[in-house]
Formats: C-alpha cells, sequence, structure tokens
C-alpha cells in the first residue's frame, strides 16, 4: 500500500446526553489517511477540541511527508514527522496533530489485516473493562451533586467522578455565562470538599468508586501544595478512588509530596503532550496513576510506551478520554484492553450520541463494565451522512 491522501475533518456536535451539563457545542478534529487500495484509517486530535481551526494547517504541513509513503511503516513515518516540526513542535499542538496522523496509521494498519487493534499490540490482557462517568463540575447545593452521581451510578456505572469546587446554574445553562463559580474562603478548602465528597459516599455507598478531580493542570491561579494538602487530608477518610490533578504540571516535585503523604493515590498526565514530558512525574515519583491523553501524548506507540514504564514501577493507569468523540475514545479503550494495571477509563455520558455515529460498537456497559470491541481496527467511521449531520460551526473550541 501507498499512501494517496491525508485529509482533515472538522465537526461540530451539541453534547445534549447528560441533564447535569449544558447541552453545549463542541468541535472535533478527525484526520483520514487514505490509501491506494482505498482503504483509510482514521484518528482523533485534542487540539480539535480546543482549537480547531489550527488542525488544518498543521495537517497540511505534514502532509507531503505521508504522500506515497507505506502506511505500515508507523515508526519510521512518526520519525519523519516528528524530525521535520522538532525546532517548533517538541511538544502541544503539533504532538497532539502528530498522535491523530498515527492513530489513522494503526487504523489503517489493522483494517488491512481485518483485525481489532489490540491484536496488533500484544492481544487482550483481560475480558472486562471499567469505566467511569466523568461527570464534570460539581453542583450547588450539595444536593445537586449528589442527585448527579446517583443519576450515572443509575446509568449503569460503577464510578463517578466530579471536580472540586461548585458551580451554580445561572441563566441559559448552554452558554459559558449560565454557570457561575461559587467561590469558597481558603480556610473552608477541605472542608467543603470533604463535606461534597462525605454527601455522595452515603448517597451511593461504599461499592460505587469516587473520583475527585482538581482541574489544577489547566487553570489560572491553580492550587498550591499546602492547598491541595489540606485537600487530601480532608478527602481520605472517604474511601476516594484517586485524586486526579490536584497541583499544576510545572510543579512535579508537589506531585512527589502529595504521594508520599500516602493519604490518597494522585493521579495526573492529560495534557502531558509527550513522553518526555511524563519522565519528571515517573522518575521523581509523583504520581500513583497515570492519565496519558493518546490523542495528545504522541499517539498510541506514545501511549504504549508510557503505560509500559509505569508498569515498571508499580503504578496503575486511568486514560484521559473526555475530549474525544469516537477514534481518540475507541484508541483508549483498545489500549487500556492490554493490561490489567489500566483499572478504569473515563467515559462522558453527554457526547453518547455523537459516540453513537462515530464508532461501530459504542461502549455499552455492562455492570460498569464493557466487553472488548471486535470490528477490525479502532472500528470508526466518517461518511457523508456523519458530515452532514454534523457541520462544522466555527468559534466552538472550548476555552479553558
Amino acid at each position: 500500500m501507498k499512501i494517496e491522501q491525508v485529509q482533515t475533518y472538522l465537526l461540530t456536535s451539541r453534547w445534549g446526553d447528560d441533564p447535569f451539563l449544558p447541552a453545549q457545542l463542541h468541535s472535533a478534529a478527525l484526520v483520514q489517511v487514505v490509501a491506494d487500495s482505498r482503504m483509510s484509517g482514521v484518528g482523533e486530535t485534542i487540539i480539535g477540541y480546543f482549537a480547531p481551526e489550527s488542525v488544518p494547517a498543521l495537517v497540511d504541513f505534514y502532509k507531503p511527508l505521508l504522500i506515497g509513503q507505506d502506511p505500515e511503516q508507523i515508526n519510521r513515518l512518526w520519525n519523519s514527522l516528528w524530525t521535520s516540526s522538532i525546532y517548533w513542535g517538541r511538544s502541544g499542538a503539533a504532538i497532539s496533530v502528530l498522535s491523530a496522523i498515527e492513530m489513522a496509521l494503526w487504523d489503517l494498519k489493522a483494517k488491512a489485516l481485518g483485525v481489532p487493534l489490540y491484536q496488533l499490540l500484544g492481544g487482550l490482557a483481560r475480558e472486562t473493562l471499567p469505566l467511569y462517568c466523568s461527570g464534570g463540575p460539581a453542583l450547588w447545593p450539595v444536593e445537586k451533586t449528589v442527585e448527579k452521581c446517583q443519576y450515572y451510578v443509575d446509568q449503569g456505572y460503577r464510578a463517578v467522578k466530579f471536580a472540586t469546587g461548585y458551580y451554580i446554574k445561572e441563566g441559559n445553562p448552554e452558554l459559558p455565562t449560565g454557570w457561575k463559580l461559587k467561590a469558597a474562603p481558603p480556610a473552608l478548602l477541605g472542608t467543603q470538599e470533604a463535606e461534597k465528597v462525605a454527601a455522595v459516599r452515603q448517597a451511593v455507598g461504599p461499592e460505587i468508586d469516587i473520583i475527585l478531580d482538581g482541574h489544577q493542570g489547566g487553570i489560572a491561579n491553580p492550587y498550591s501544595l499546602a492547598d491541595a494538602q489540606r485537600v487530601v487530608e480532608a478527602i481520605a477518610p472517604y474511601g476516594v478512588l484517586f485524586f486526579e490533578e490536584p497541583l499544576p504540571y510545572t510543579d512535579p516535585h508537589g506531585y512527589v509530596e502529595l504521594r508520599r503523604m500516602g493519604k490518597v493515590a494522585i493521579a495526573g498526565g492529560e495534557s502531558l503532550s509527550s513522553p518526555l514530558e511524563f519522565q519528571p512525574f515517573l522518575q521523581l515519583g509523583g504520581l500513583d496513576i497515570i492519565q496519558p491523553e493518546v490523542t495528545f501524548v504522541g499517539g498510541i506507540s506514545a501511549c504504549v510506551e508510557i503505560c509500559r514504564q509505569a508498569t515498571l514501577r508499580n503504578l496503575r493507569a486511568a486514560l484521559h478520554s473526555g475530549g474525544s468523540v469516537g477514534p481518540g475514545l475507541a484508541a483508549s479503550i483498545h489500549l487500556s484492553f492490554l493490561s490489567n494495571s489500566h483499572i478504569t477509563l473515563e467515559h462522558l455520558l453527554c457526547s453518547r450520541g455523537v459516540q453513537k455515529d462515530v464508532m461501530l460498537e459504542p461502549p455499552e456497559l455492562h455492570d460498569g463494565k464493557i466487553l472488548p470491541p471486535t470490528a477490525p481496527g479502532l472500528g470508526v467511521q466518517i461518511n457523508d451522512r456523519l458530515l452532514e449531520k454534523y457541520p462544522y460551526v466555527p468559534g466552538t473550541g472550548e476555552v479553558t
């Protein structure tokens, strides 16, 4: 086979399948690699969620290095693309676009062989995979957060995640201005989180996992180490599965100090955009649970390597997949089935509608778990019906 075409598709969909989240428009960027055999592979870049208009230009930069090449030489092609942009593209948007291209190459290769992707990466290591429902912001008053988590449990999830802090609905919830952050006095920081987690724990019982997301990796004025320590101390009695992104990624030593407390498992990694950026967190021992985002970290091979390094250190994984509508989520599922060290996988109920249109086998829960996919490749599709249903709307990238 030879690569004949590389195409970018921008989509916009309304994520309205979760009654506790705003039914907002969100964008996605899919990259399709087409071979002269007329077979094709599809990948996804998380930059399509944030800055979709930038993706076609970056794909077009890399396209001349791909046309006419053998798509099965994935490592050689990735290194060629990486080298071509090494001056300005060692992390961030460039790596994320390379993630989509590499993902598409793996999808194409597995489709050509007629097997699910995981078969090319060592095969299944488990029969089922737990999913957790990623619920976004906690809602004020606390009873609304409890109601939200109970709803997710009623939908079949056995684990739920919500964020630190509280949001109040004001005005049109489909607009960013329809959500107002409820400020907490610094003295009540730990107390507020403890009360919230305790209320959810009492409602859902001891058999449902609770995850707290700090979101400190991508916001202005994040927690200090002392702030995060207060939260850890306060939530520890309630059996939290892990505390995600408790600090900014500019503070790997702070992660080490939190983990050294031994009170709550510390997780992170969703906005680290290469194996190199994971190195200090792995070498210093700042994480109990790694959360690489396959659409941002460099692609399938990079994610496999990061997970391998983590496993050697007896760490666990819970891949991040919150912004993905199809290929990224599918890739995360395949990767998570490769090892028993993957304790759970993020899933968004709010984007379930578009997931069903892009994925041949969208996640279907059985006692909080999913079965391995069976379709060739990633099990995703791009067709005229999909493009007509989700035409791109400029300005729908999410602003942090």
